[in-house]
């Protein structure tokens, strides 16, 4: 199942970083185009966050980009540079903001590794004292208790990225197995973590070849 831009902005109440906004007072402006896309607002007040599906005219930054642009830059596929010089992503307003605001977040795993599930979930399992099963819409993995889900909160669980109960409260994930059973696997996923490839960073001189011609 892929990413969309909704369940990109959904999952940013479960990523926010409380201690590391403190004090700050913000609204941040998407304008997500194309199909599939939308628009939203982040805010932050007293340390807590709010989602809101229109454009606020009061937020203090404004961004604009197409909805596949979007999704590959929080799955960690396309350069925040690269986007911005590029003229893939529009800023509006106090873009200081704009640039340090994904720091009060978790970082997104969108595709994590990118690793395919078929690979990746046997060698995840497989660091498990107990197995169990685990399943998403299309495939099957493993014997045992059943943990069941969206294919995006299963793969944010076995990289070790996000853990479970966001995804279980949300209804992302349903496991029908011991509580405990789970929380094993997830301190043993989490202190082995996936990590996903970096971006490819371009030159000083693509990064300028892109910026002109962003201009003509």
């Amino acid at each position: 199942m892929a990413t969309t831009v909704d369940e990109i902005f959904q999952r940013m109440s479960a990523t926010f970083l409380p201690e590391k906004a403190a004090g700050l007072s913000a609204i941040v402006a998407y304008h997500i185009t194309g199909e599939g896309g939308g628009d939203y607002s982040s805010v932050v007040k007293d340390g807590a966050y709010s989602l809101e599906t229109a454009l606020r005219v009061d937020a203090q930054a404004r961004l604009t980009m197409a909805a596949p642009d979007w999704i590959a830059l929080n799955e960690g596929t396309l350069d925040p540079m690269t986007a911005f010089v590029s003229g893939k992503l529009k800023i509006a307003g106090d873009q200081g903001l704009a640039q340090k605001f994904p720091r009060y977040f978790k970082r997104p795993t969108g595709n994590g590794s990118g690793i395919p599930l078929a690979e990746l979930v046997p060698q995840r399992l497989a660091l498990l004292s107990q197995p169990f099963r685990l399943v998403t819409k299309d495939a099957a993995w493993g014997s045992g208790p059943e943990l069941k889900g969206e294919e995006s909160a299963l793969r944010g669980l076995v990289e070790g990225q996000i853990e479970p109960g966001p995804a279980l409260l949300g209804g992302q994930l349903v496991f029908a197995g011991d509580m405990a059973m789970l929380r094993g696997a997830w301190a043993s996923w989490s202190a082995a973590p996936v990590s996903r490839p970096k971006p490819k960073r371009p030159s000083v001189f693509a990064l300028a070849l892109a910026w002109i011609k962003s201009k003509f």
